[in-house]
C-alpha cells in the first residue's frame, strides 16, 4: 500500500473498512496530478459545499505552506523584477481543481436554456481533458446531474471517483467497472464504515484512548451513517404519520 493511505488510516482507524478504495482513490489521483492533469469535483446541497470545500484545499496549502518551485520563482523575477520576487514568496504550490456547482452563471444558464440534469455534464465536457480526475458526490448516488457527469467524463477520457453512501444507487454501476479509459472507484459508503466502527469499539479495537481527531471522526461517520438509515424508514413513517392524520380528520368532521 502507499504510504500515504497508510499514514491516513493509522491517524483514522474508523476508516479500515474503507481501505481499497481510498488507496484506489489516492492513486488515481496521484497519477492525474504527476501527468500535469486536474481534477474536477461536483454534487449537489452539502456536496457542493464539499466540492468548494475541497478545492480549496487543494488550490493552496492546507497544512503546511507550499513554496513554489526555484524555477517558477525565477521566471517571476525575470519577467518582473523586484515585484515579480515578492509575489514568488507568497503564492503556494497548487493542485489544479476546480468545483463545478461554483461556477454560477454557468450552472444557472445551463439550467434555465436546458435542464438543470446537465449542469455538471456540460462543464465536464467543456472543461475536462483525458486524464483529468472527477469527483462525483451524492449521498444518495442518484442525483441525475453527477451521473450525467460521469458519463460524460467516460467518455471523453476522464477519470472518476464516485463518493457515496449506502448502496451507492445509479452511480455504482457507473464506477463499479472500467468504463472506456476512464476507472471510477465507488468509495464505501458512511454506514458500512460505522457499522464496521461498532464492531471493532465492540470488540475493544477503539478502546485504546483514541485521538481527539478519531472521535471527531467516528462521531460524524456514525451521525451520516444515522441520518442515512432515519432517511430510508421517512417514506414508511411519512405514510404511517399520514394514514394517523386522515383517521383524525375523518373523526373531527
Amino acid at each position: 500500500m502507499n504510504a500515504r493511505p497508510s499514514s491516513l488510516l493509522e491517524r483514522y482507524p474508523i476508516l479500515r473498512p474503507c481501505e481499497k478504495d481510498l488507496t484506489a482513490a489516492f492513486d488515481l489521483l496521484a497519477t492525474a496530478y504527476k501527468n500535469g492533469s486536474k481534477l474536477l469535483v461536483c454534487g449537489n446541497g452539502g456536496s457542493a459545499a464539499d466540492s468548494e470545500h475541497i478545492v480549496a484545499e487543494l488550490m493552496k496549502g492546507f497544512l503546511k505552506r507550499r513554496p513554489i518551485s526555484a524555477e517558477d520563482a525565477a521566471k517571476l523575477e525575470k519577467s518582473s523584477g523586484a515585484a515579480g520576487k515578492a509575489l514568488a514568496t507568497r503564492l503556494q504550490g497548487t493542485l489544479a481543481a476546480i468545483s463545478l456547482p461554483s461556477q454560477m452563471s454557468l450552472l444557472t444558464a445551463t439550467a434555465n436554456d436546458g435542464a438543470f440534469d446537465m449542469v455538471f455534464a456540460q462543464q465536464v465536457y467543456g472543461l475536462g481533458r483525458p486524464g483529468d480526475a472527477l469527483l462525483a458526490i451524492s449521498t444518495s448516488g442518484n442525483s441525475k446531474n453527477v451521473c450525467n457527469a460521469v458519463i460524460v467524463a467516460k467518455a471523453f477520457g476522464l477519470k472518476s471517483i464516485a463518493l457515496t453512501g449506502r448502496s451507492g444507487g445509479e452511480l455504482a454501476p457507473l464506477g463499479g467497472a472500467p468504463l472506456g479509459g476512464g476507472l471510477a472507484h465507488s468509495l464505501a459508503s458512511s454506514s458500512r464504515c460505522a457499522r464496521s466502527a461498532r464492531r471493532e469499539a465492540r470488540s475493544g479495537a477503539l478502546s485504546s484512548a483514541p485521538s481527539a481527531a478519531t472521535r471527531r471522526i467516528r462521531r460524524r461517520v456514525l451521525r451520516l451513517a444515522a441520518s442515512s438509515w432515519a432517511s430510508s424508514r421517512a417514506p414508511a413513517e411519512t405514510g404511517r404519520r399520514g394514514a394517523s392524520s386522515r383517521r383524525r380528520r375523518r373523526s373531527n368532521r
